[in-house]
């Protein structure tokens, strides 16, 4: 194991989340914030060009802005949710549908994706929020919105909105 002659702020052996998405941190794209574009050879090259991200050890272009320390103790299991499904819900879903407070929003697909999307979409106060879906089961899965509902209060009443 080594580290790339321009890595300066990550260690061998640091504990790490990388981001789907690298970032070059310098191109137009990357000062906006539309890492995903990077023109640097960054954005969405990590499982398309670059194979083995889920591997024990992986090559991350662009670490500094890449990688994310993960503080001590910290739930590394729950953690690998920031790093694709989450931020995946949040962009695409949130951000890029424009939610606002008192909009009512249509989720389509229950799975990881729209999971993470109808979490995040609660930052921003929408009215209502419909979850979408061909497989009954996934609406009505007990063992899935159990954790929800009991995670807080708000995620109850939106629950019980949604699928009762």
């Amino acid at each position: 194991m080594k580290l790339g002659p321009n890595v300066a702020n990550f260690g061998v052996g640091d504990h790490v989340l990388i981001s789907c998405i690298t970032s070059c941190g310098r191109c137009m794209n990357c000062k906006k914030g539309m890492y995903s574009h990077c023109e640097s050879a960054g954005g969405w090259i990590l499982g398309n060009l670059i194979d083995g991200t889920q591997a024990e050890y992986v090559r991350i272009p662009f670490a500094d802005n890449s990688l994310y320390p993960i503080p001590a103790g910290a739930d590394e299991e729950a953690l690998v949710m920031l790093s694709d499904i989450l931020p995946t819900g949040f962009e695409c879903g949130v951000v890029n549908g424009k939610i606002k407070p008192g909009d009512t929003v249509a989720i389509v697909g229950g799975g990881p994706i729209g999971l993470a999307t109808l979490l995040t979409a609660q930052f921003y106060s929408p009215a209502e929020i419909i979850m979408v879906d061909i497989d009954d089961n996934v609406l009505k899965s007990p063992k899935n919105w159990e954790r929800l509902r009991s995670s807080t209060t708000a995620m109850g009443r939106l629950l019980r909105r949604c699928w009762h």
